[in-house]
């Protein structure tokens, strides 16, 4: 665990549950602000690391990476655990450890030598598969190349192996003493690539993740902004109107804003399209004279008087007993 990272760490009623879900061998749960893990049933296969949106997780000690380069010419080959001579080439991790944001970082050809992982017990909710086609989508609509995804070829396979396998073990063993439980290496910032992607200018293009405030519901508290780890949602003042913006592109999913948020004004949309700033009255309260902000509706288009507190609490029923 990478200290601080997780959502459990931030919110102890985090909804979040993604390397639970991720994990075929129910080898990891979290619990409270705790995530329990069951090292002899854990089988190292990554799935649970690519799945969880803030990078919290890792594998100690590190096994060799999922992608196997073939030099500057050739793809890098994303091989199966199950493959015939992975064992010898100390293949550990599975192909669908690898994350949007390890995936937007690069290599862009990846050739995947691989059984049929339909009919592998093992394979997670979500593939390389699934991620490439998403991130291609990004790209697309961005008018970007994506990543190219295709078969290995058995002369790719044999070369990869060959690759793998040449990687000197004494070499490994010394990275693996200081990959311990306890001392995991923080993240080579991946997710920075992933925002980058996302930060391209396009025709009305998507994001992987966008929370939206509901305008209606929202009672202009500020949870959701304080919770952020990834500081998605700001207060600005841009043409001296004070309103909530959504930095979409540094969303990774988390859904904290979600489980923080008190009325429920709080979502997040997967592949979808930027949401619009919300503009706020900032007014102070004549009643308590604290200064507040709440989202302009179609039915508070006038700046209220009152902060949502005093309108809810009976001041004049309570001078009246005082004065009685």
């Amino acid at each position: 665990m990478r200290e601080g990272r997780c959502t459990h760490a931030r919110l102890e009623e985090s909804s979040c549950q993604a390397c639970e879900d991720a994990c075929r061998e129910d080898a990891i749960f979290p619990a409270g602000p705790e995530i329990f893990i069951f090292a002899e049933a854990c089988t190292g296969c990554g799935a649970c690391v690519a799945a969880c949106p803030q990078e919290a997780l890792a594998l100690a000690p590190s096994p060799p990476e999922v992608l196997i380069p073939l030099g500057a010419a050739g793809p890098a080959v994303a091989m199966c655990r199950e493959w015939p001579g992975a064992a010898r080439a100390a293949v550990a991790r599975c192909i669908h450890a690898l994350s949007d944001a390890a995936l937007a970082a690069g290599p862009h050809r990846i050739a995947v030598a691989t059984p049929d992982c339909a009919a592998c017990p093992l394979c997670p909710p979500e593939t390389l598969f699934d991620r490439v086609a998403r991130l291609n989508a990004l790209a697309a609509d961005r008018g970007r190349a994506g990543i190219e995804l295709r078969p290995a070829t058995p002369a790719e396979a044999r070369a990869a192996l060959d690759e793998r396998a040449a990687v000197d073990p004494a070499r490994r063993r010394l990275f693996a003493r200081f990959a311990t439980a306890g001392e995991v290496a923080a993240p080579a910032e991946p997710a920075a690539a992933l925002r980058e992607l996302q930060a391209l200018p396009g025709a009305a293009p998507r994001f992987r993740h966008v929370p939206r405030i509901d305008p209606a519901l929202c009672i202009g508290c500020d949870a959701c902004l304080r919770i952020c780890p990834e500081e998605v949602l700001a207060l600005d003042s841009e043409g001296g109107v004070l309103r909530y913006t959504v930095a979409a592109e540094r969303c990774t999913g988390c859904a904290l804003c979600v489980d923080i948020c008190a009325p429920a004004a709080m979502r997040v949309e997967p592949m979808a399209q930027a949401a619009a700033p919300i503009p706020l009255h900032d007014f102070r309260c004549r009643m308590c004279g604290v200064s507040v902000h709440e989202p302009v509706t179609a039915a508070t288009e006038a700046a209220p008087d009152l902060c949502r507190i005093c309108r809810a609490a009976p001041h004049g029923k309570r001078l009246h007993q005082v004065i009685a």
